[in-house]
């Protein structure tokens, strides 16, 4: 059957099959591991938590997957699994296993590609040194790896050899035609200006933003964005000023250096992103205490403190295991509890509410905690003395009415708004979106607006790096290749390490319930860069102007006239 994720789709294709009798890898087919993976005809059997721990996107599409049939990855060879896996199981801590860079490149193809951002970090730390000029161009794109790009093709613009069939195929025509102007103007020969010069004009000449280690540079306000698409009249673009950021509109002329554009908008937004803000500034306080404080205010020691919060069983009638804990954590499963629980890099902290349930508790059923320092099994009868057993079914039926059962368990590693919260901002969606029409709608004609002051749903994915999102922040959808509606709102209701939890104002056929945390065809997981933060704008445009040097004007005409050539 098809593994189903509500998410956007991944990038690489993993599927869950019904297994025959496939070879088994002599290596990685550990007996206690619970997730098996199905690369080619061989069979994997890995530990689940250190792909959902690393890998934004495992994390993603193995949190509702079961461990009884593979998962198959279809699009990667054992070889390469093979190499990756000995970067999450080393077999010698001190003496990392030397690889060539053919080896390293497949790493952090497969790091990018699944999200294991501290593999890639890795890969591009090895490859710096043994990496050529060439490499590091193609993979400083592929990749966004920045810092590599301005010595990169400096080394290539300088050398004394000319770029060969193979590496020109490798760079593509663009960056080939940019080296080729460039080192007939900075380069060997007669160049017209020295190349002592070059390393100051580089980031013009390839469009390089400001250095990030691991990242592609988002737009610099000072000068185009790092990858300029053409704007024509009728493209739909997003008003990145600061009186309408995230407008929607349409280009209706443009200049070198400008365009017009007409910006389509209701004027009650402003006004609605606040009453969604209110919904979730107006939750029980988030405040959290650390394991230490929360024992003094409950009343508790440690080990009461961690048997209760998680299960704690009690031996009824008949040999019957009863679990009279309050199941706020567990530690080997790495889940915790939404509004109760949290753990930070090494200890869980709780919050009033649950040292509020625990105070109730105790003063409920005092017997109960005067015996969690025990080691033994518990039995009724050694907290109860007249009819023990009853008096459990007592405790049990308290738990129910305190919603115990009904506990939102999430993973440890995202961050989530609580179920009842969300449908209070789907009430509050409906409630707008009913109340919107087409003739409420209000356009402003903005003329002057520097390029890098809109934004195409294409550019997405390189100009929105570094965005940063908080539980409740309004976003619009700005791109267009993606199952969300481009100008579609929603809000942040989860987040992961590298994606967020939508829940949208408006139905949508691809939608899905976030694991029944949101109504049918309402959510979604998307990137970071998918969307733009209204609540907390991070990519206001500037209105000033900086125009093109004769140096620049230069080189952007032999650009020109060789890509006409070819």
């Amino acid at each position: 059957m098809a593994l189903c994720c509500s998410c956007t789709p991944s990038p690489f294709d993993l599927t869950i099959t019904e297994a025959p009798d496939y070879a088994r890898h002599p290596r990685y087919y550990f007996e206690d591991g619970n997730i098996v993976f199905l690369v080619e005809d061989t069979l994997y059997n890995m530990h689940r938590y250190l792909f959902a721990r690393d890998s934004t996107h495992f994390r993603t599409i193995l949190r509702d997957n079961g461990a009884s049939d593979p998962c198959v990855i279809s699009d990667v060879s054992c070889t390469e699994f093979d190499e990756f896996l000995a970067i999450l199981y080393p077999t010698d801590f001190r003496q990392p296993s030397k690889r060539t860079t053919a080896q390293w490149t497949s790493i952090l193809h497969l790091a990018a590609k699944w999200g294991f951002e501290n593999i890639k970090l890795l890969s591009i730390d090895n490859l710096t040194a043994d990496a050529t000029p060439i490499d590091k161009v193609v993979l400083g794109r592929r990749y966004g790896i920045t810092d590599w790009l301005p010595g990169a093709y400096e080394a290539v613009c300088t050398r004394a050899d000319p770029l060969t069939m193979e590496e020109g195929m490798k760079l593509g025509v663009e960056d080939t035609v940019r080296i080729s102007a460039a080192r007939q103007l900075y380069g060997i020969g007669e160049a017209r200006h020295e190349t002592k010069y070059l390393a100051g004009d580089l980031g013009e000449i390839f469009k390089l933003g400001k250095p990030s280690v691991g990242s592609i540079s988002p737009m610099d306000g000072d000068g185009d964005p790092q990858f300029p698409e053409e704007f024509t009249a009728g493209s739909k673009v997003f008003f990145l000023g600061e009186h309408a950021y995230g407008v929607v509109g349409q280009i209706s002329a443009t200049t070198e250096s400008t365009l017009s554009a007409v910006l389509v908008f209701f004027p009650s937004d402003k006004a609605t992103n606040e009453k969604f803000k209110s919904i979730v500034d107006s939750r029980i306080s988030s405040q959290y205490f650390s394991s230490f404080k929360a024992v003094e205010l409950a009343g508790l020691t440690e080990r009461a403190l961690s048997r209760i919060t998680s299960s704690f069983m009690v031996l009824a009638a008949g040999g019957k295991e009863v679990n009279v804990g309050l199941g706020l954590r567990f530690e080997a499963k790495a889940l915790k509890v939404i509004d109760y629980t949290r753990k930070n890099d090494r200890f869980w902290e709780f919050s009033q509410k649950t040292v509020d349930l625990l105070k109730d508790y105790k003063a409920k059923f005092p017997q109960i905690f005067r015996h969690l320092e025990w080691d033994d099994m518990v039995r009724a009868s050694d907290l109860f003395d007249d009819d023990a057993d009853a008096k459990v079914q007592e405790v049990k039926v308290w738990l129910k009415d305190q919603g115990v059962q009904d506990f939102e368990h999430v993973s440890i590693f995202v961050d989530q708004l609580n179920k009842d919260t969300v449908g209070e901002i789907e009430k509050l969606a409906d409630a707008v979106t009913a109340q919107k029409s087409q003739s409420a709608t209000k356009k402003a004609i903005v003329t002057g607006i520097p390029h890098q002051a809109v934004l195409k749903p294409a550019q997405a994915v390189y100009r929105l790096q570094h965005q940063s999102f908080a539980l409740g922040d309004r976003v619009t959808m700005v791109q267009d290749s993606g199952v969300v509606p481009p100008s579609t709102k929603g809000i942040v209701i989860g987040l992961s390490a590298k994606s967020m939890d939508v829940v949208w104002d408006v139905l949508f056929r691809s939608g899905v319930t976030l694991s029944d945390r949101c109504s049918q065809y309402r959510g979604s997981t998307v990137k970071f860069d998918s969307c733009l933060n209204l609540t907390n704008p991070q990519f206001i445009a500037p209105t000033n102007l900086t125009g093109p040097t004769p140096a620049r004007r230069e080189l952007v005409a032999r650009q020109e006239r060789m890509t006409s050539f070819i």
